[in-house]
């Protein structure tokens, strides 16, 4: 496809971005969010949105954690411990610019981690990070006789896609 000719990937999936496994301390010695407190699971999107700062230098902030629909879900629902507020509120009340991350529920990362497990993606949204290339409008061109009763219309389309540009300001963590 045109879109693998020119690097592009998905966000969700690039190869070049860091990826790393949640720490599998849940009950059992396990990753899923199912089996962790939530406090592990706190500290599990915490160690993402933290690792885009550690990964460039301080120079982007992860301004979005992406999370299959499910699990974002069962953040904005499940309660802290000791808080009484939600694991998503306690996120976003607890960090200077807290408020600013985004959370949004993309289903593809259902499945898209190592081994077929769910995945979290933070990130950078800004441009400068990952550009998402619109397709543009598709074109006709002038209808041409091949036979006696066959017509052929020929039509000029672009290719979107969405363009990595800073790998080290997204990364992954599987098993979630």
């Amino acid at each position: 496809t045109r879109a693998a000719e020119k690097g592009w990937t998905a966000c969700v999936t690039d190869p070049n971005a860091r990826a790393a496994t949640v720490a599998p301390d849940g009950t059992g010695s396990t990753t899923p969010w199912a089996n962790k407190t939530p406090d592990q699971i706190s500290r599990d999107i915490w160690g993402a949105v933290n690792a885009v700062e550690q990964q460039t230098g301080e120079t982007h902030t992860a301004t979005t954690v992406a999370l299959p629909t499910e699990k974002l879900r069962y953040i904005e629902q499940t309660r802290m411990s000791d808080t009484g507020s939600t694991i998503l509120a306690y996120i976003r009340g607890n960090r200077d610019g807290g408020d600013n991350i985004v959370f949004k529920p993309i289903r593809e990362l259902k499945g898209a981690g190592a081994s077929g497990t769910d995945r979290l993606a933070a990130y950078d949204s800004s441009e400068e990070v990952v550009q998402f290339h619109l397709p543009g409008d598709h074109e006709f061109l002038p209808a041409f006789q091949k036979s006696s009763m066959t017509y052929e219309v020929g039509g000029i389309m672009n290719v979107g896609g969405t363009e990595v540009r800073l790998p080290k300001a997204i990364t992954y963590r599987d098993g979630i």
